[in-house]
């Protein structure tokens, strides 16, 4: 439920991007603290913030990209799971129009 009055953002941003943005700032934070966490030392909390990770503000597209076969392999796969879809989605199309 969206309990502000404004659009929410999403962030759609690649787990390896994700990861090795953290990484780059938990050390720069390191180094600026003298290697050890002033509260917790042991803590193994982080923060993202929406600056942070702008570059992928709804940025939907790259489920679509992650999505394509990798290979002529895979791609044939699709094809017939496809297949098995659309079947699949006319049957649910003939049902609705019967008032299902």
């Amino acid at each position: 439920m969206n309990v502000t009055d404004r659009p929410r953002d999403f962030y759609v941003v690649p787990g390896d991007d994700l990861r090795s943005g953290m990484d780059e700032r938990h050390q720069e934070f390191m180094s600026r603290v003298g290697g050890v966490r002033p509260r917790n030392p042991d803590s193994r909390h982080t923060a993202i913030y929406p600056a942070q990770v702008e570059t992928w503000r709804n940025q939907w597209s790259l489920f679509a990209q992650a999505a394509q076969p990798a290979s002529k392999e895979a791609s044939s796969w699709s094809d017939s799971a496809t297949g098995a879809m659309d079947a699949d989605s006319s049957l649910i199309r003939e049902r609705k129009d019967d008032g299902y």
